[in-house]
């Protein structure tokens, strides 16, 4: 069994780990849908007209620009932007996560987890919830409402 310091200095020595995760997937998500953006700026900016629809558009601009200098001018700033939002965001949300999903001690103060507005039971089964749900939370499984919590928490950050 794990004691209370073993898993601090784990948990404190994961959170570069999250960011570095969020900062790919924020990458990613810039990377991906910048083109995108760039062609609706183009067309937005552009005399009516100018082009017959968004592929005339992105084809002109590989034709006159090329794919670097065209499409992914000016990525820098968003790129870091976005790399470092996500970063923080997700690992706000694995804290928050990982902090609801903790054991604790009856003596302190309830786990989230047996809130009944956060998906606990602590009403006694009223049938409110599927079977299916209320036998995966009997088995320390995550939640919906606890996962919706971290990340409506995480969103705020």
């Amino acid at each position: 069994m794990e004691s209370s310091s073993d898993q601090a200095g784990r948990s404190a020595a994961s959170w570069p780990v999250e960011v570095m995760c969020g900062a790919v997937a924020g990458s990613a998500n810039v990377v991906s849908g910048y083109p995108f953006d760039t062609v609706k700026v183009r067309m937005q900016s552009c005399p009516p007209h100018q082009f017959r629809s968004s592929l005339h558009c992105l084809q002109h601009i590989l034709r006159t620009e090329g794919v670097g200098k065209g499409l992914f001018r000016g990525v820098t700033s968003p790129l870091v932007g976005g790399m470092l939002e996500t970063g923080v965001n997700y690992m706000v949300y694995c804290r928050v996560l990982s902090y609801l999903t903790q054991p604790r001690s009856s003596s302190t103060h309830p786990a989230v987890a047996q809130i009944p507005a956060f998906g606990g039971n602590a009403g006694g089964g009223d049938g409110a919830r599927p079977a299916s749900v209320q036998s995966s939370s009997e088995a320390g499984a995550l939640q919906v409402p606890m996962i919706a919590l971290a990340g409506a928490v995480a969103g705020l950050a």
